[in-house]
C-alpha cells in the first residue's frame, strides 16, 4: 500500500500536480491515523501547494494490498489546496462520490479488476 501511494504521488509530483513535500506530509498524516477504511478502500489526503485545485488520482489493485491488518483494493488519493476560496462544494462532491463508491462492493470489485483506464471508466459508469 505504501509503495503504491508513493508511486502515485511521485508520478503526480513529476507532472507538477503535487509539490515536492506532499509525500512527507502524507506520511506524517498517516502517522496520526490510518486513512485505510473498511471495504478495502484507502483515502490518503493532505494539503498540496502546487496549485489552487483539488488533485485526485485513483489506484486499483487486482490483488489486495496489505496494510496494518487490512486489505486495500482501491486508493483514492487527494491533494487539497491550502485555501479553497471559491467553492468547496467540489471537494464535498468528491468525498460524497468516494463514499458512495466505497459502499458498493460490486463496483469495488469491478474497479479492482480494471486492466485499463477504459475498463475503470466503464466500471464507474455502470454503477449508476
Amino acid at each position: 500500500y505504501g509503495e503504491a501511494v508513493a508511486y502515485m504521488v511521485r508520478s503526480l509530483t513529476e507532472r507538477g500536480y503535487l509539490d515536492e513535500g506532499f509525500l512527507a506530509r502524507l506520511e506524517a498524516r498517516e502517522q496520526q491515523g490510518t486513512m485505510v477504511f473498511g471495504h478495502s478502500v484507502a483515502i490518503p489526503h493532505t494539503v498540496q501547494y502546487a496549485g489552487e485545485r483539488v488533485v485526485f488520482a485513483m489506484g486499483v489493485a487486482r490483488q489486495p494490498l496489505r496494510y496494518q491488518e487490512q486489505e486495500v483494493r482501491v486508493i483514492f488519493l487527494l491533494g487539497v489546496p491550502e485555501n479553497i476560496d471559491e467553492d468547496d462544494s467540489v471537494l464535498i462532491r468528491v468525498y460524497d462520490e468516494i463514499i458512495s463508491i466505497a459502499k458498493d462492493e460490486a463496483v469495488l470489485g469491478r474497479l479492482s479488476e480494471a486492466g485499463s483506464f477504459q475498463e475503470l471508466l466503464s466500471a464507474l459508469y455502470r454503477r449508476k
